[in-house]
């Protein structure tokens, strides 16, 4: 179980303060959709040069204009790219496909995936080459994510699953059990007191260490 620190609606202070303090310890860093909005693409490789040992992902869940929107984020340095699962086939390819030339990742984000939709689409983003399909509980929403979760580590065969929104302590003891490949944590960590020892209570309480 890798962890992901989701940079959200935060200052570009904050934010490298905050990656600064769990650098060792963190395995993603993401810049999220409102933080990669306010702030040029060239703060893609600024990351990237000061945090080179971290994966960036550059979070723009691309709807439209798939290869040519991800190569962007690419070439500015992006380790990982993300895709909006309810989006065209076409442009979910194209997203994979830059993804993979350039030796990079590409996330696939079911937010707008039904439940019972959900297999039959994760098989079909499998069957695209995904690296990653994130179930994902939007601002807002309360829902537990447990059995989606479930339902993607059992039909999933060659692509990771990836789970965020509303993750802390307290859920990743909920999830451990069925081992999810990449936990994304965004306020908890950056509201935490001590976000290190934060993540490092997480990674204890997901049955690993870095």
């Amino acid at each position: 179980m890798k962890f992901q620190v989701a940079l959200d609606a935060i200052t570009m202070e904050d934010a490298l303060k905050l990656v600064g303090e769990i650098y060792e310890e963190i395995d993603v860093v993401e810049l999220g959709t409102p933080f990669i909005w306010t702030h040029p693409i060239q703060a893609i490789g600024d990351f990237k040069r000061r945090f080179p040992k971290v994966k960036i992902l550059a979070d723009y869940k691309i709807m439209d204009g798939g290869a040519y929107c991800a190569q962007l984020a690419l070439d500015a340095g992006a380790d990982l790219v993300t895709v909006v699962g309810a989006s065209l086939d076409d442009n979910i390819r194209g997203v994979i496909s830059a993804a993979h030339e350039c030796g990079k990742e590409a996330l696939v984000d079911f937010m707008a995936i039904p439940y019972e939709n959900m297999k039959q689409r994760a098989l079909e983003i499998q069957d695209m080459g995904a690296d990653y399909i994130c179930i994902h509980r939007g601002l807002g929403v309360m829902s537990s994510p447990i059995d989606s979760l479930k339902l993607l580590k059992e039909c999933l065969t060659e692509t990771k699953v990836a789970i965020a929104g509303g993750m802390k302590l307290e859920t990743v003891k909920e999830i451990a059990v069925y081992q999810p490949d990449l936990v994304i944590v965004g306020s908890a960590l950056a509201k935490a007191e001590n976000p290190l020892e934060y993540l490092r209570k997480m990674k204890e309480v997901g049955g690993n260490q870095k």
